[in-house]
């Protein structure tokens, strides 16, 4: 999320500004772009090491986690998020740096509401490799499982109890207690 939050800041000012976007981003106080790209890239790093951690461990287990939200939700999702880190950033932006318009000026001005359709795109970006991910660790999953076996989280996992012998009836065991009183 965070480099597809990036990606609509950066295309949004590209769109709005064309050729003169490197120029308006430093004069409205974006000298921690180059900071946010860095941190994007070491996200996606460890992002990625995260998938071949999870991969390791579904082809060791066999275990494959469930389907998750359904697509569209997931791209809703994913679309509104980067769309109000946007509108975050351009508010926050408009408070703390000179230069930078202030309010919703700041966030819709010189075509800032293409940024909305870019989130989208974004969004649709983010939920396909969310997607492929899951369908990447299932497949190691799937993999590790000897034929004709389903995966540990296909079938319902049952706590191993002992064999117990046949309950013995209440008056061979001597647990009946005395017999009822006589009748006068």
């Amino acid at each position: 999320m965070t480099a597809a939050a990036l990606g609509v800041h950066e295309l949004r000012y590209l769109i709005g500004y064309g050729g003169d976007a490197g120029s308006t981003l430093s004069a409205q106080g974006h000298w921690y772009l180059a900071f946010a790209g860095v941190a994007a890239a070491g996200l996606l790093a460890a992002a990625t090491v995260a998938l071949i951690v999870a991969m390791t461990r579904a082809q060791r287990t066999g275990e494959r986690d469930g389907e998750g939200l359904p697509f569209g939700v997931l791209w809703l999702s994913a679309s509104i998020g980067l769309a109000l880190i946007y509108c975050s950033q351009e508010l926050l932006e408009g408070v703390l740096a000179s230069g930078h318009p202030v309010g919703l000026a700041g966030v819709l001005s010189a075509g800032g509401w293409t940024a909305f359709p870019i989130a989208l795109g974004f969004g649709l970006l983010v939920a396909l490799l969310l997607r492929g991910a899951d369908a990447v660790i299932a497949s190691a999953g799937r993999r590790s499982a000897k034929p004709g076996e389903t995966s540990s989280a296909a079938r319902p996992s049952r706590p191993h109890r002992p064999a117990l012998p046949p309950p013995a009836s209440v008056l061979a065991l001597n647990l009946a207690g005395r017999a009822p009183p006589a009748t006068s």
